[in-house]
């Protein structure tokens, strides 16, 4: 009997273990917002921002001087979405734009929701589940932010009528998930992606790789924290796959010299579609910083593909 509760007393204290080892991992990977998260101001640590602090800092204020109306949306979760739209006058044109990873929108799209702006579009600046004003408190890398995208897409047909010419934008997480939302969606929603990822276990061995953690270890127990914390299996989503399923037209951008997401996963979905992606890649670009590297060319490709 001594055995036996022994026995017992080991697995009770390795379950303790596991639970708490998977909160950390929930808290410090699939938690929002952390603190300071929401500041529009607090910029990405790259080289590539130096001495451009200024100029981002002064694209920031130029998108926050438009005046916007704030909306919201009910997720099908039952989570209060916000966004904020940027309104055009007698435009049925809408740019529904998903910022990434812990990101802001107005940060994220302080150049390229200028541009579609400029080319009268309706912005529509969303602040993702658990990030800015929106409820919830769980990333899930795409999975349950997908159908966040559908709900987006159905207020913007709802404020601009059911003919709206739609197009979906996403940087970093945001783009993997639009990517896919895109199985999903009408074959009429023209699809952007800004150096997306592929599937979560990518970006996530990716980054565990970085920090020389073994990745067999760590991978799974990542899920596994998602699954009890967040009761959502972040495995399983390829947006290579979601492409292949859609009838869209997609236009991704990735840099090569990508710190965050390596631009092999997109051109991974390129190369798997490519009779439906343009694909574009942005010399010395780190993370999001395409535009910043080459505003002209990447204004003229997406202006561009906004006109087929």
């Amino acid at each position: 009997m001594l055995v036996l509760y022994i026995i017992l007393g080991v697995v009770g204290f390795l379950l303790i273990l596991l639970l708490v080892l998977t909160f950390f991992l929930y808290k410090i990977l699939l938690y929002s917002p952390l603190k300071d998260q929401n500041n529009d101001y607090k910029l990405y640590d790259s080289p590539q921002f130096a001495g451009k602090e200024d100029l981002i800092i002064g694209m920031i204020n130029r998108l926050r001087s438009i005046p916007f109306k704030d909306i919201f949306a009910e997720s099908y979760d039952k989570l209060e979405l916000h966004a904020r739209l940027l309104q055009v006058e007698h435009s049925n044109k809408a740019a529904i734009l998903f910022h990434g990873y812990r990101g802001t929108a107005l940060r994220d799209f302080c150049g390229a929701a200028m541009e579609l702006y400029s080319l009268g579009y309706n912005i529509i600046l969303v602040d993702e589940r658990a990030h800015g004003e929106s409820e919830g408190h769980k990333i899930t890398f795409g999975k349950r932010e997908r159908k966040d995208v559908l709900t987006w897409i159905s207020k913007a047909k709802s404020l601009l009528g059911r003919d709206a010419e739609i197009v979906l934008m996403g940087v970093s997480m945001g783009g993997a998930t639009v990517l896919y939302a895109s199985e999903f969606i009408d074959k009429n929603i023209k699809v952007i992606a800004d150096c997306p990822y592929s599937t979560p276990e990518e970006v996530i061995g990716s980054g565990i790789k970085k920090l020389g953690l073994s990745v067999k270890f760590f991978s799974p127990l990542i899920n596994l924290s998602s699954l009890i914390w967040c009761h959502s299996n972040l495995w399983g989503l390829d947006a290579s796959k979601s492409v292949k399923n859609s009838q869209c037209k997609f236009l991704i951008i990735h840099g090569d010299a990508d710190s965050v997401v390596n631009y092999k996963f997109s051109k991974r979905i390129y190369l798997e579609n490519r009779d439906k992606v343009q694909y574009e890649q942005f010399t010395d670009a780190d993370h999001g910083l395409s535009y910043i590297v080459d505003d002209e060319r990447y204004t003229k490709i997406v202006s561009e593909f906004l006109k087929k």
